[in-house]
C-alpha cells in the first residue's frame, strides 16, 4: 500500500488529484502484470485483494482529507 503524506496547506482538490494520478499507476501496473502473465503462459492472477485494498486506501486517504464521495 502507497502512503502518501500531504502538507495541511494543500487544497483538498490538489491531494484527490495526487490520489487519481496514484490510482492509475497502479492500475497500469496491474495491466502490464497481466499481459506479462498471458504473454508467458501463466496463470493470471486474481486481483480481488487488490481492489479491495485500493478502496480501503481512497476511503482512509478522503477521510484524513475531509473529501467524501
Amino acid at each position: 500500500m502507497i502512503d502518501l503524506k500531504f502538507d495541511q496547506k494543500e487544497s483538498k482538490q490538489l491531494i484527490m488529484l495526487d490520489m487519481l494520478k496514484e490510482i492509475v499507476k497502479a492500475c497500469e501496473a496491474a495491466e502490464k502484470q497481466q499481459k506479462e502473465f498471458i504473454r508467458f503462459g501463466l496463470e493470471p492472477p486474481d486481483f480481488e485483494e487488490s481492489i479491495s485494498n485500493l478502496k480501503r486506501f481512497l476511503t482512509l486517504r478522503c477521510r484524513e482529507n475531509g473529501i467524501w464521495l
